[in-house]
C-alpha cells in the first residue's frame, strides 16, 4: 500500500461545507488516483481505536459534551463512510458550523502500523460581526455610514464582506463630494473566536466644491432663470442629492412654463483631482411649448380647469392625450351638477414659434339639481333608513343639492353593500334620471328600483372534525344564532372566532374551513365549519437579545407564557405590550423561530430594544395659587438591570415647599405586586387667591418635617389598580386664621393648632378606562379610597376618610366632548379623638372643584365659612360638567357647569346649599395636558360676594 500522503488526501474526503458536498465527492472521485480511492475502502471495516476533536476557536461552538452526544462514531465502532458521513451531518445541522472536516488514519504504535484507524475532527465554526467601528469619519456621521453599508449587527463574516463594505462606502463618500477617500479594514477576534470587531479606517480626503454648472442643449428659457432655480452654487460643497433636486426643480420648471415633454438629462460631473472641485454638466431638450385655451367657461375659472387637465402626465400629445383630458372636464362638470355639458377640443402646432396651442370650447349646459328622489322594490327594508344611505339625497332649507352622476353610482353601490350586509347576496340596484326641463335651472328626479332577491337566514351551525374541543364549547364561542342573516362576513367571524380558540389553546397549524348548504326553498342557510386541528405547539426555549443592561429574568417576568406552555400568539401580543409598558424599553420583539415550520416546539427569541432608565425632568411655570413654581425629578427606572425604580423630586412655589425620595421593588417576592416605599418633607401655606384683585389669604399654615409611607401596588387588570398602603406623618399646624379658631371654640371643638402624629392604613382603587390621561375624549375614570387612622397604628388621633371620584367622556360629533364628574368626601372621628384635625377637613371652591370662587373658600355660611373665613367640613361634594370644543391649531374652547359645597358632617348636608358657577374657558393642549384660563360667574352668589374669578393653571380641572 502506498501511504506517501494518504492520510492528507483522504483528510479531505469528508469535508462538509455550507455548500453542496455532492459535488466535492464527484470531483475528487475524478481526480484521485484509483490506486487511492481504492485504498479508502480499505479503511472499512477496521476498528476505531482513537477519535480526536479539535474546534478553530478558543470557546467551541461544539464543546466536547456537544460532540460526544452528536458525533455519531464511538471508540470500539468499525468505521464505515457512511456513518461517518452521518455523524458530521448531524454535528453540521446541530451547531452552527462553517465547515466539519475529517481526517483519517491509520494507528501505528512504535513506528507499526496497527489493525485500525484514528479520526481526527476538525469544527469550523460560523464566524459573526458583533461590533462596526469606524475611525477617521469627519464628513459623515457613523449612524449614516452603518444605514448605507447596511451590515447588521451579527452577520455571518464571509470573504468577500470586507471587500463590499469597502465598495459601498466608496460609493457614499463619492456621493458627498469626497473623491479621494482611502479605507482600510481590520478584524479584531473577540475572546471566544467566533465573534469579532471589524474596524474600518477611514482617510476621507478633501470635499470637492463646484467649480461651474453648464446647462447645454435647446434650452429656451434665460441661464439666469435656470441659475435661480437650483440650489448648488459655485463654491458649494458637491452633494449628489441637491443636485438630483435640482434637476427635478428644472423638470418642474419646465412644466409650469407649459413644456410638458421637456426632457432633463442627468447631470455629467468631472472631477478635477488637481482643483478638488467638479464641473456639472446638465443636458436640457424643452420641447414644445403647450398653450391651453379654454372658451365657454362661466361657473368654473381657468385656474381650476386647468388643475383638472393632465397634459403634463403625457410625454406625446396625440389624439389620445386630447380626448382623455376632454374625458376629464366632462367628468368634473358631470360630477359638479352640469349633466348636458359638451367639450370640443382641437390643436394646432406653430412651429415658427415652437408652440402647440390647445383650444377646448365647453359649453356647460345649464346646472340640475335633485327633485324628487324615488325608492321602489323595497319590502325588507323601509324607504326612511335607505334614504340615510343616499349622499344625493339632501334636505337643507336654503339650497337643492346638485345632480352629481358619481355621488348616485355611490349612491346606488351603498344600498347594494347594505343589503348584502343583511343577507341579500343576489339584491340588484338600479337608478333612472328624469329630466324637467320645463324648469330653468333644471331638476330631476331620481329613481332607485331594487330587486332584493332572496334573503338568506341561518338555520344550523355544523360543526366538524373537533377532537379536543366539544362542539357545544365551540358553540358557545360564536356570534351566530339561528334566524339571523347570513352573510360571507358572518360566515368569516365565526371561522375566526373558531380559528381563535384553537391557537389560544395552542394548535397553531389548526386549520378551518367553511362550507354553506341551502336548504328550505334556498333560503335557509347551514353552515358548516370544518376543523383540522392539527398537533399543539408548546414553547420550547426562550432566548432574550439586545438587553445588555435589563437581566433576562426581568423580562421574563413580564411574559405571559413560559417554557412548557402551549403556544399562543394572543398572549405573545400580551407579552410584548406588558415588555413595551416598561420604563426602560423602548421596542421589543418577540419572533417564533421556524414559524412555518410544522413542530411541537417552537422556540422563542424576545428582541429588545433597550432606552436609559435615569431621567431628569425640570420645569418651571405660574398658577393662579401657587404664583411662581418649579421643580425637579431625577430618577432612574431600571437600576442594576433589575427594573427597580429610585427616585428623588423638589417641588417649590410661592406656597409649598416639597422634597421626597421614593422607591419601588416590581414582582416582590416574585409576584405580580409592587412594593413602593417614600420619605417625604413639606411645608405649605393654605390660601385663597384673587386673581381678578391678586389678594391673597391665608387660612393657616403646616409643616410635614417627616413623612413616609410603603406599602404594595398591583395592577388587577390592564385598566384597574389596587393599593394599599402605611403612612406615618408628624403634621406641625400653626398660624391658622383668629377666626376659625373663634368658630371652633363656639362650636365647641378644640383648637386646630397643634403638633399630631398621623399614622393610617390606605388601601383605595382606581379604574381607568381614558383613552387618554392628559386629554380625554371619551372612556371614564372612577377611583375610591380609604384613610383608616387609629391608635393601634400609631396615630394620636383616630379617624376614617372616604373620597370617591367618577369621571365620564362621550365625543360628540369630531370636535365636541361632553365631560362629566362627580366628586364626594366624608370624614369622621372615633374613640377618644375630639376632632378632625384642619389638614383632614375638606375644602373646596378654586379651578379644580367650583369655579368662580377663589381656591378652598366653599362653604355654607355660619357653618363651615365663619366671617367669610372656610374653616373645611367633615363632608363634601362637587359636581363639574363641560362642553369641550376642539379647534385647529392645538387651541380649544369650554363651556362650564360646576356645583357643590362643604358641610360640618353628614348630618348636615343640605343640597339646596349646593354653591353653582357657569363660565366659558380656553385651552391651549401641550403634551403634558393644556394650558387653562377659565372665567368663572357665580350663579347664587350671596352678599359680599365678588361676581367671578379667573382661573389660570395647567391641565383639565378634571
Amino acid at each position: 500500500m502506498k501511504k506517501g500522503g494518504l492520510s492528507g488526501i483522504l483528510g479531505l474526503l469528508l469535508i462538509f461545507h455550507e455548500r453542496c458536498i455532492c459535488r466535492f465527492f464527484v470531483l475528487l472521485a475524478l481526480l484521485v488516483p484509483s490506486e487511492m480511492q481504492a485504498s479508502e475502502v480499505s479503511f472499512e471495516g477496521l476498528e476505531i481505536l482513537e477519535i480526536q476533536h479539535q474546534s478553530l476557536s478558543t470557546r467551541p461552538v461544539v464543546t466536547e459534551q456537544d460532540f460526544a452526544e452528536l458525533f455519531d462514531l464511538r471508540v470500539g465502532d468499525l468505521y464505515s463512510s457512511k456513518r461517518a458521513r452521518h455523524a458530521v451531518g448531524l454535528l453540521y445541522r446541530s451547531r452552527p458550523l462553517k465547515d466539519v472536516m475529517v481526517d483519517i488514519e491509520l494507528y501505528k504504535l512504535d513506528g507499526h502500523v496497527g489493525n485500525g484507524v484514528i479520526l481526527k475532527v476538525l469544527t469550523v465554526p460560523k464566524s459573526r460581526v458583533v461590533e462596526i467601528l469606524f475611525e477617521g469619519n469627519n464628513g459623515i456621521s457613523t449612524d449614516q455610514l452603518r444605514d448605507e453599508i447596511g451590515i447588521e449587527i451579527g452577520s455571518l463574516l464571509s470573504e468577500h464582506l470586507e471587500g463590499r463594505i469597502v465598495e459601498v462606502l466608496k460609493e457614499t463618500y463619492r456621493f458627498f463630494g469626497y473623491f479621494q477617500s482611502t479605507f482600510a479594514t481590520e478584524l479584531r477576534w473577540k475572546e471566544r473566536g467566533t465573534e469579532a470587531s471589524l474596524k474600518i479606517a477611514i482617510d476621507e480626503g478633501p470635499r470637492a466644491t463646484v467649480r461651474d454648472i453648464q446647462f447645454h442643449g435647446s434650452l429656451v428659457l434665460a441661464l439666469s432663470t435656470l441659475n435661480d432655480t437650483i440650489s448648488t452654487g459655485i463654491g458649494d460643497p458637491y452633494d449628489e442629492d441637491v443636485v438630483r433636486q435640482d434637476v427635478r426643480d428644472l423638470r418642474a420648471l419646465y412644466h409650469s412654463e407649459g413644456y410638458f415633454d421637456v426632457t432633463v438629462g442627468l447631470p455629467d460631473i468631472q472631477y478635477d483631482e488637481q482643483l478638488q472641485a467638479v464641473s456639472i454638466r446638465i443636458w436640457i431638450h424643452a420641447g414644445t411649448r403647450l398653450q391651453v385655451i379654454l372658451n365657454g367657461n362661466y361657473a368654473f375659472s381657468d385656474a381650476v380647469l386647468n388643475e383638472q387637465l393632465n397634459f403634463g402626465s403625457k410625454r406625446v400629445l396625440d389624439q389620445d392625450a386630447l380626448e382623455a383630458s376632454r374625458g376629464v372636464l366632462m367628468s368634473f362638470y358631470r360630477n359638479s351638477g352640469y349633466p348636458f355639458v359638451n367639450v370640443r377640443v382641437h390643436h394646432e402646432v406653430v412651429e415658427s414659434l415652437g408652440v402647440t396651442k390647445v383650444s377646448m370650447v365647453i359649453d356647460e349646459g345649464v346646472p340640475v339639481s335633485i327633485g324628487e328622489v324615488k325608492i321602489t322594490g323595497n319590502s325588507s327594508i323601509s324607504t326612511s333608513v335607505l334614504q340615510d344611505l343616499i349622499g344625493s339625497y339632501d334636505t337643507r332649507w336654503f339650497s337643492e343639492p346638485l345632480l352629481r352622476e358619481g355621488q348616485l353610482e355611490n349612491d346606488r353601490r351603498a344600498i347594494e353593500v347594505f343589503y348584502r350586509e343583511r343577507g341579500f347576496p343576489a339584491v340588484r340596484v338600479k337608478h333612472t334620471i328624469r329630466y324637467r326641463e320645463d324648469l330653468i335651472p333644471a331638476e330631476a328626479n331620481i329613481h332607485f328600483r331594487i330587486e332584493e332577491g332572496v334573503q338568506l337566514i341561518l338555520v344550523d351551525v355544523e360543526i366538524t372534525g373537533n377532537v379536543t374541543m366539544p362542539e357545544n364549547k365551540l358553540l358557545e364561542v360564536l356570534s351566530m344564532r339561528p334566524g339571523m342573516p347570513v352573510t360571507p362576513v358572518v360566515i368569516e367571524e365565526g371561522r375566526t372566532q373558531l380559528l381563535r380558540i384553537y391557537q389560544e389553546r395552542g394548535y397553531r397549524f389548526s386549520e378551518i374551513a367553511a362550507n354553506v348548504v341551502k336548504k328550505y326553498s334556498n333560503r335557509g342557510v347551514v353552515v358548516n365549519y370544518s376543523i383540522k386541528e392539527g398537533r399543539p405547539v408548546t414553547v420550547g426555549k426562550i432566548k432574550f437579545e439586545g438587553n445588555d443592561t435589563t437581566l433576562d429574568s426581568i423580562l421574563a417576568r413580564e411574559l405571559s407564557v413560559r417554557s412548557g406552555d402551549r403556544l399562543n400568539p394572543y398572549a405573545l401580543a400580551r407579552s410584548r405590550g406588558q415588555i413595551k409598558n416598561l420604563d426602560y424599553i423602548d421596542d421589543v420583539e418577540i419572533k417564533i423561530n421556524r414559524p412555518n415550520t410544522l413542530e411541537s416546539t417552537k422556540d422563542l427569541t424576545v428582541n429588545v430594544d433597550e432606552k436609559f432608565g435615569g431621567t431628569i425632568e425640570f420645569g418651571v411655570g405660574f398658577g393662579d395659587v401657587e404664583g411662581a413654581r418649579g421643580f425637579v425629578d431625577v430618577s432612574h427606572s431600571n437600576l442594576f438591570g433589575t427594573g427597580r425604580t429610585i427616585g428623588a423630586r423638589a417641588e417649590i412655589s410661592q406656597i409649598e415647599q416639597r422634597y421626597a425620595l421614593r422607591y419601588r421593588e416590581p414582582w416582590f417576592l416574585g409576584q405580580p405586586l409592587d412594593a413602593v416605599a417614600t420619605v417625604s418633607y413639606l411645608t405649605e401655606e393654605r390660601v385663597a387667591t384673587d386673581l381678578l384683585s391678586f389678594d391673597r389669604l391665608t387660612i393657616y399654615e403646616y409643616k410635614q418635617p417627616f413623612g413616609t409611607a410603603f406599602g404594595f401596588e398591583s395592577r388587577l387588570t390592564e385598566n384597574m389598580t389596587a393599593t394599599i398602603l402605611y403612612r406615618y406623618e408628624i403634621d406641625d399646624i400653626f398660624k391658622v386664621r383668629d377666626e376659625i379658631i373663634a368658630a371652633r371654640r363656639l362650636a365647641g371643638l378644640p383648637d386646630d393648632r397643634q403638633k399630631i402624629t398621623i399614622a393610617s392604613l390606605m388601601p383605595s382603587i382606581i379604574w381607568d378606562m381614558r383613552n387618554d390621561p392628559f386629554n380625554p375624549t371619551e372612556g371614564s375614570f372612577h377611583a375610591l379610597s380609604l384613610k383608616q387612622s387609629a391608635k393601634m397604628l400609631g396615630s394620636e388621633d383616630q379617624f376614617y376618610k372616604f373620597t370617591g371620584q367618577t369621571a365620564w367622556f362621550s365625543p360628540i360629533g369630531k370636535r365636541v366632548v361632553l365631560a362629566l364628574q362627580g366628586r364626594a368626601g366624608y370624614t369622621e372621628r372615633f374613640g377618644d379623638t375630639s376632632r378632625v384635625a384642619i389638614v383632614e377637613r375638606f375644602f373646596a371652591g378654586g379651578r379644580n372643584t367650583v369655579r368662580g370662587y377663589d381656591q378652598d373658600t366653599l362653604g355654607v355660611t355660619g357653618q363651615t365659612v365663619v366671617d367669610g373665613i372656610p374653616t373645611g367640613g367633615n363632608a363634601m361634594f362637587v359636581s363639574n360638567a363641560e362642553f369641550r370644543v376642539a379647534l385647529p391649531r392645538a387651541v380649544g374652547l369650554v363651556v362650564f357647569l360646576d356645583g357643590g359645597n362643604v358641610w360640618r358632617d353628614a348630618r348636615n348636608i343640605d343640597f339646596h346649599d349646593m354653591k353653582f358657577s357657569v363660565g366659558p374657558g380656553i385651552r391651549y393642549n401641550t403634551p403634558v395636558g393644556p394650558l387653562r384660563l377659565d372665567f368663572g360667574y357665580k350663579l347664587r352668589r350671596e352678599a359680599g360676594e365678588s361676581p367671578a374669578q379667573l382661573h389660570f393653571t395647567l391641565g383639565h380641572a378634571f
